[in-house]
């Protein structure tokens, strides 16, 4: 078979290598078959040009089913990512309403202990109001309180200090009798 015959049938060089007959080292019947067994050779019905269009078709078929299928998934991608938006969206607006309704709620509950608690709160607040001596009696509470804790703080002090400066006196002995 020429080069011609190769390009229009569009059989690559190796199948002329793997196809039997299409070697010209071998025999008319292209095998190494000996006589001696008495086999007939298996290509006497064999046709090279049509094996030859019948492979290069099928490459060109799975070729182009591959292409198809790429295309396909390549034109199912805008779907699928308008599909994931909407999801996002809806999960979106569903985290929002169910926000707007818990707090709906959270206001309602509110309301309705305030409604309940109300009556009591306003006559303990009528009742320190109306207290004066409780009122004059605050400020001098507070100062009293600030005293203390201020009397607390510089006698915690004094103790911290005195603890301090007794082992620092004890580690300057231990660290003299060390050096001597």
């Amino acid at each position: 078979m020429s080069n011609n015959d190769k390009t229009e049938t569009g059989s690559p060089d190796i199948i002329g290598d793997i196809i039997p007959g299409k070697n010209k080292n071998n025999n008319l019947t292209g095998t190494s078959q000996s006589n001696n067994n008495n086999q007939q050779s298996f290509n006497i019905n064999y046709d090279e040009e049509q094996s030859a269009r019948s492979v290069s078709k099928a490459l060109q078929e799975s070729s182009k089913s591959i292409e198809r299928d790429t295309n396909a998934a390549a034109n199912q991608i805008p779907n699928y990512t308008q599909a994931i938006t909407d999801v996002q969206e809806q999960t979106a607006q569903t985290t929002r309403e169910i926000a707007e309704n818990y707090l709906e709620f959270q206001k309602k509950a509110i309301n309705s202990f305030q409604s309940v608690f109300r009556p009591y709160f306003q006559n303990v607040q009528n009742q320190l109001w109306n207290n004066q001596k409780f009122f004059k009696s605050i400020p001098e509470m507070y100062s009293r309180l600030v005293g203390n804790y201020t009397e607390s703080a510089i006698a915690f002090s004094k103790m911290w200090n005195d603890i301090a400066f007794s082992n620092v006196g004890r580690f300057k002995n231990a660290t003299n009798k060390a050096n001597q």
